[in-house]
């Protein structure tokens, strides 16, 4: 029950910080990538890791902001990397702890892993502005909306109809069942929904290709996720939505979608396809 107030609460309250977008859509996205990297290098330390969560942290916060004005130009975002990796290789120096590369690495990784992918929403809604003058944030409600009904249809389909394990040592409950449930669902529920709130409507080839990134390489996500904890010996990445466990345990697909989809974007620019 809880869980089921959780997602009543928070995903039409998702639906409008979206849509809003502006400060609220990057506001929006600092605190989340902030709190999911704050459960990845609790993970870390739970390995014995000792990363700079702070570095990473405010390194995140930043860049975050800077995709969030300047968009496609990429000399703030080259800077804000570069400055965050050397003094994260310099600081560790100073520090006299153990484990030194995992500790660098670790703390580079958590803001690879988060907001830079999260950035790519960012910089989507962008092109969609720059290109098309239109559907940036209702792309991106799509988006999202495909990941959660891939989920929730996995998650069903592997339920009533799983017998075969997926990847059993990285998450022993999911299924082939669950994962292709999950993506047929997601291609009949993405192209529906950007026939429904689109006009004029996404290019068919195109709606259907990210769809199949959403049902795939998204799954591919939420793997990831589960290895990490497995590997950190962690059942949630923390319990911060009730009923839901963490914040990367319900952005984990995501992370991978985003990047993903920009691929599929820029492909489409550089080969002068028509998107809409």
């Amino acid at each position: 029950m809880v869980r089921i107030i959780v997602g009543l609460v928070g995903i039409p309250f998702l639906v409008w910080i979206m849509l809003r977008g502006g400060y609220s859509f990057l506001f929006f996205t600092v605190t989340i990538a902030a709190l999911a990297q704050w459960e990845f290098y609790k993970a870390a330390r739970h390995k014995g890791y000792q990363p700079m969560e702070w570095m990473g942290i405010i390194a995140g916060a930043i860049y975050l902001a800077s995709v969030s004005t300047v968009g496609l130009v990429p000399f703030s975002a080259e800077f804000i990397i570069g400055t965050m990796v050397l003094l994260t290789c310099m600081a560790e120096v100073f520090r006299q702890r153990s484990t030194a590369l995992a500790n660098v690495m670790t703390t580079i990784g958590g803001f690879v892993y988060i907001p830079f992918m999260i950035g790519f929403f960012h910089l989507m809604q962008h092109y969609f502005l720059e290109h098309y003058h239109t559907g940036g944030r209702l792309f991106t409600v799509i988006l999202f909306a495909g990941i959660w009904l891939c989920d929730s249809a996995a998650y069903f389909s592997g339920k009533f109809l799983g017998k075969h394990k997926l990847l059993e040592r990285v998450s022993p409950k999911k299924t082939w069942e669950g994962a292709i449930g999950g993506f047929i669902f997601c291609i009949a529920g993405v192209y529906g929904l950007s026939q429904w709130l689109l006009t004029p409507a996404l290019s068919p080839i195109f709606i259907v290709l990210t769809s199949a990134i959403i049902g795939t390489i998204g799954q591919i996500g939420d793997l990831f996720e589960s290895l990490i904890k497995r590997d950190a010996q962690i059942k949630d990445s923390s319990g911060i939505l009730p009923g839901h466990g963490g914040i990367l345990d319900r952005f984990d697909s995501a992370l991978f979608v985003a990047p993903a989809v920009w691929i599929l974007i820029m492909i489409y620019h550089y080969l002068e396809l028509p998107i809409w």
